[in-house]
């Protein structure tokens, strides 16, 4: 008998660096690419998660077009830093790791270990500028724009991050503050409020109300923000079919350097994605309220123009929670399908509801569709002009939507009733 002792058996390391999963990347277009091609299952050594492998080399048609948009320098920075950085492509996996993935991909150490910078071309991009676009529309020239904002890029640039409802299918929430005594408001009470009572918002002049929802419940309470002891009334919605703008995945989606071949598209698409990233912020960033007659102008300028382009809302990230805000320019594109009341335990906000808010249907109060409950509700008001007619509409009026929102936040001193929660 052997006196050797039998060796335990243990499972066969990974693939190795070779190989790399979907989960390595954050991008659309990578990981749908990964999907339809990997070969087998298995522990992907960069980012540590099982799935399905594809050989690293496979990738490199679709990098090399943009890497043709960096250059070696001294000083520089490493590749796949300037990568996260302008892409956000290897966001699932360590600086270190994304390095070496990097290198595999294109089959050659120096991109891992040489120092990049950005390529400057031949004839620069026209770079978007939006604390100047702050600065015209604030300090300057509040009715007639000497900086003007490249109207066709621009429409363009909308129509690249446009998404639809079907492609959100999701609740939205929003709530409302209870006044001590006061009853829980009912669904018609859930909308936009009156135009007499609404003030400017971060997208809407005075007077003209937009509907302001959030993906998630904590979301649409922590915008509140609400004191311990507080009661809200909470409205679960469904959006009618409608075209919106999407701040919240352009690099990852939309915008994702790995639809394009060409070099001078990628550099475009950059500044793009970064001025959409600056609208994103602007957008979701918290105003001192005594700032809001002017801070807001901007942004409601920029809303007001999607508006004019066939949009009916727009997406943004929001400040206070990890959800998205939704602002619909019409609240007739969204129905209310529940309602309910809930109390704040404590300072940060822990109530009763469940997240998602709809894993519960028996805590949610039934209700009426919004036309039945409401006889008096109109539709969307269908356009009696072409498409083309519109859009010519919209690029005579840019120079005076700006006119139009400081002209509708000078009201705001005569309006009697402010609801900065309520928007």
């Amino acid at each position: 008998m052997s006196s050797k002792k039998r060796k335990r058996w243990s499972p066969p390391p990974p693939p190795g660096p070779k190989f790399c999963c979907a989960r390595c990347f954050d991008d659309d277009v990578l990981t749908e690419f990964i999907a339809k091609t990997a070969t087998y299952e298995d522990m992907c050594w960069y980012c540590g998660n099982r799935g399905k492998l594809v050989g690293a080399r496979k990738l490199q048609p679709l990098f090399r077009p943009l890497i043709e948009a960096y250059e070696e320098a001294t000083p520089g920075a490493f590749l796949s830093r300037l990568l996260r950085k302008d892409w956000d492509i290897f966001a699932p996996v360590s600086s270190r790791k994304a390095g070496w993935l990097l290198e595999n991909i294109l089959d050659d150490p120096k991109f891992n270990t040489a120092k990049f910078r950005r390529r400057e071309p031949a004839q620069p991009v026209p770079a978007w500028d939006w604390r100047e676009i702050q600065r015209e529309i604030i300090e300057r020239n509040r009715w007639f724009h000497k900086t003007q904002i490249e109207t066709e890029r621009f429409e363009k640039l909308l129509k690249a991050v446009a998404v639809t409802a079907d492609k959100l299918d999701m609740n939205w929430f929003r709530a409302r503050l209870i006044e001590d005594g006061d009853a829980p408001y009912p669904a018609d009470k859930m909308k936009s409020p009156p135009k007499e009572n609404a003030t400017g918002g971060r997208a809407n002049p005075v007077r003209i109300p937009y509907l302001y929802l959030n993906s998630d419940v904590d979301t649409t309470i922590n915008e509140i923000r609400p004191h311990a002891g507080e009661k809200l009334r909470i409205a679960r919605f469904k959006l009618r079919p409608v075209k919106l703008v999407d701040l919240t995945r352009t690099r990852k989606s939309h915008l994702s350097p790995f639809k394009y071949d060409d070099v001078g598209l990628i550099r475009m698409h950059l500044q793009d994605a970064s001025f959409l990233d600056v609208l994103n912020k602007a957008l979701s960033d918290p105003i001192i309220p005594s700032r809001r007659e002017y801070e807001y102008l901007p942004t409601q300028f920029i809303c007001e123009f999607i508006k004019n382009q066939e949009f009916q809302g727009v997406l943004y990230r929001s400040h206070f929670g990890a959800g998205t805000n939704l602002v619909l320019f019409d609240d007739a594109n969204a129905e209310v399908t529940g309602l309910r009341t809930d109390k704040i335990s404590n300072v940060h906000a822990q109530h009763d509801c469940d997240p998602g808010g709809s894993s519960q249907e028996e805590s949610w109060e039934p209700v009426l569709p919004v036309s039945n409950a409401n006889p008096g509700h109109k539709e969307p008001n269908k356009a009696d002009v072409s498409a083309a007619e519109q859009k010519n509409h919209s690029r005579e009026a840019i120079s005076g939507l700006a006119r139009l929102a400081v002209a509708s936040n000078a009201l705001a001193s005569t309006v009697g009733v402010g609801n900065e929660k309520e928007n």
